[in-house]
């Protein structure tokens, strides 16, 4: 598999090449969206207990700032997070360096799935089947005869 190029030496040459006010004004935009969702994470790790913190890694903000989408590792962080999430929202409705979220209602928990985590696991197939018999009956009357022995 290729490397993909950094974001920067995509970016870049892009906006130069559309080097056009509305550019920009949506270059801008996404910068001030980003910096948003980052000062938001910030907030929620200082929010949550120090065994949580680490385990968070992005959040997305809706643009009218009642939900907000955080991911976790794993699923046993999210159910220990759905914990918090009434304390967060008090939280972030309180923070005066984010007034946005005044009108915040409800944050969602997404599990974060790196790259490459969910590839296919070989299948293996029962043992009667790896003899190469597959008939069904025959799979049955095998799987009789063993939990009549017991």
């Amino acid at each position: 598999m290729r490397p993909s190029p950094p974001r920067s030496a995509i970016c870049v040459p892009f906006l130069q090449r559309v080097n056009t006010p509305f550019a920009v004004a949506a270059a801008a935009s996404l910068s001030g969206r980003l910096a948003l969702h980052a000062q938001v994470l910030t907030r929620i790790r200082e929010a949550l207990p120090f065994s949580l913190e680490p385990h968070c890694h992005s959040c997305v903000v809706d643009a009218d700032g009642q939900r907000i989408v955080l991911y976790v590792e794993q699923m046993a962080y999210a159910t220990q997070l759905r914990f918090h999430i009434p304390a967060l929202i008090r939280k972030l409705q309180q923070d005066a360096s984010l007034p946005m979220l005044k009108a915040l209602r409800q944050i969602v928990i997404r599990i974060y799935f790196p790259e490459g985590l969910l590839q296919k696991q070989p299948v293996s197939l029962p043992p009667a089947w790896r003899q190469g018999n597959t008939d069904s009956a025959s799979v049955l009357a095998r799987l009789e005869q063993r939990l009549r022995s017991r």
